[in-house]
This record gives C-alpha cells, sequence and structure tokens, in this order.
C-alpha cells in the first residue's frame, strides 16, 4: 500500500470521498482485523448521519463507540473507534476533545482551554472520512505509536509528526475554534476524560455527544462532561455522582468490554438522546495487559 502520505492531495480527497472502510493508516500491516470489514450499505443511518440501525439485522448499538485507550506510556498512546452499526457512518462532522469546555466551539470564538495548553485539543476527522459497518479507526497521540504497537495508526491528534511506514501519519483536522494538541503525552496519565461528539459547524447550534469516557478520581472541572445550566442543553449526572473508568499503569490500556450499561437513553444531550454522562464506565471499561489497537476487542459481543 502507497504511503497516504505521499499521495497527492488530489488522489487522497478522491480515496477519502469513495471509502468504504476505515483508513488502516500509511504503512498498515494490512491485518484485517486493522482495518474492518467493508460495509455494503450506502450513507449512513440513524439521526444526523448516527450510524443507527437501517434495514437488516440491527447493529450491536445505534451509535459509534470509544472502545479502546491507552494513557501511558506516552509513546503508546492510542484511542479506538468502533462501529457496532449496521451502516456505514460519514465522520466529516464527527470531532474529539479532552476538555470539558469543548461545547464552547459552537460559540464561533476563539477554543480557550480551561485545562492545559498544549495537552488538550479538539479535533474533526478530515472531510470525507468513513467508518464501515463492525471497522474500527485507531487515532495515535505521540510519535512513537508506529515502533510501541508495530503497526501504523489511522490518525494523529497531535501536530508533532508521527511516523508511518517511512511517511507520516494523517492528521486529524484542527477546526476554525479547535486545537491539535502541540506536545507529546496528551491523555493525561492521572486521569482525564474523551467525548467524542458531532457537530454541524453552524454558530449556535447545540453539539450532540456520541460516546464519553472519563478515567480516575477527583476529576475537575476540564475534565469531565458537565453541560448542566449550559444554555439549550439539558441536565446531565452530577460529575462527583459519574462513574468513572478505572486508571490503567504504564503499559496496559483501557478495554471496552459493555456496552454502554446503566445508560440512560431518553432526555440526554446525546446524538440520539441518549445521556452519555450516564454510562457506568466502571463496568464497562477493564484495564487489559495486552492493548490490541485497531482489533475488536475479544470481549465485546459479537453479531
Amino acid at each position: 500500500m502507497i504511503p497516504m502520505a505521499r499521495w497527492p492531495s488530489v488522489a487522497l480527497a478522491l480515496f477519502l470521498s469513495v471509502a468504504t472502510a476505515p483508513l488502516t493508516g500509511c504503512g498498515s500491516d494490512g491485518d484485517s482485523s486493522s482495518s474492518g470489514p467493508t460495509s455494503n450499505t450506502g450513507g449512513a443511518g440513524g439521526a444526523g448521519g448516527a450510524g443507527g440501525a437501517g434495514a437488516g439485522e440491527p447493529g450491536l448499538a445505534d451509535h459509534l463507540l470509544i472502545t479502546e485507550l491507552m494513557i501511558s506510556n506516552d509513546p503508546a498512546e492510542f484511542v479506538e473507534i468502533w462501529n457496532p452499526t449496521n451502516a456505514e457512518v460519514d465522520l466529516s462532522d464527527y470531532y474529539l476533545s479532552d476538555n470539558g469546555d469543548y461545547h464552547r466551539i459552537t460559540s464561533g470564538q476563539p477554543f480557550v482551554l480551561a485545562g492545559s495548553p498544549g495537552l488538550d485539543f479538539l479535533v474533526q476527522f478530515p472531510a470525507g472520512t468513513k467508518i464501515a459497518p463492525g471497522a474500527t479507526l485507531t487515532l495515535a497521540g505521540h510519535a512513537g505509536f508506529e515502533a510501541q504497537h508495530k503497526r501504523c495508526a489511522d490518525f494523529a491528534f497531535t501536530n508533532i509528526p508521527v511516523p508511518c511506514g517511512g511517511g507520516t501519519t494523517p492528521m486529524m483536522r484542527e477546526p476554525q475554534h479547535g486545537a491539535l494538541g502541540t506536545k507529546a503525552g496528551l491523555l493525561t496519565n492521572d486521569g482525564e476524560m474523551l467525548v467524542l461528539f458531532q457537530w454541524s459547524g453552524v454558530v449556535g447550534e447545540l453539539v450532540k455527544d456520541v460516546d464519553y469516557v472519563a478515567w480516575g478520581e477527583d476529576l475537575g472541572a476540564s475534565e469531565v462532561v458537565n453541560k448542566t445550566n449550559v444554555p439549550g442543553y439539558l441536565a446531565e449526572v452530577d460529575p462527583n455522582l459519574q462513574s468513572h473508568a478505572a486508571l490503567p499503569a504504564p503499559g496496559q490500556s483501557l478495554e471496552r468490554c459493555v456496552i454502554e450499561p446503566g445508560e440512560t437513553d431518553k432526555g440526554g444531550n446525546g446524538i440520539l438522546g441518549h445521556d452519555e454522562t450516564s454510562e457506568q464506565l466502571a463496568e464497562a471499561f477493564r484495564v487489559t495487559t495486552s492493548p490490541t489497537p485497531g482489533a475488536t476487542n475479544p470481549c465485546l459481543p459479537t453479531r
């Protein structure tokens, strides 16, 4: 496979517009578990392109999920996203952030992080990126990803070049009011949050949460999702009552094994009305000593 970093920009744009499986990153090892199955469906299903269940067998869930993340040691950092639905999902208006002020992107004002400058990020998927049913995407947060995991990531959420099979891993987009990470080791080792969300790009329109994970204890205001009392949003679970995943040790990762246990599926700020802050994350995720970026977690249910 030709490294994506070497493709002409026109060819890359064409590839993104017609791809029916997630990008495997330049220099991918070609393992089918990394790229997932090819989609045979046309377009994303569900509300707002959320990839909800369409015709035929229902999916394992009705929206994308964060299924694995590694926060330490820093060179091995990654985030994995899985499509458990039965429809291809267009990620052009999907974003990822590790800062509780992510919803401010809708204001049209500069994104001023409440956390750690350079370490916090708010990034958008490149236009035309799609993820097939059952497939995964892996995002790297450190230049050492390939050396640590012996494969390439699909995207990088840092502006520090991430090597990829002799080239460079494609970067996530830095939206007008967002930010790529500018330092190494972006995911905080002692506790933080990560939120996948959708936004139309229209100033004033609300964000829609897709999935949310928080790990560790005693998290600060910028390290949890809490849009209660923010105009336009419904009340969310008090940060002091939210369930958090365990804190993995260096070399370990957090691996999702249960699909959103305890989550309220109505009356929330989620893409399909879910309240993502109500999920019992301590039950949903386990610590594993064998990280598997790009491969569907063996502990998850299958079709």
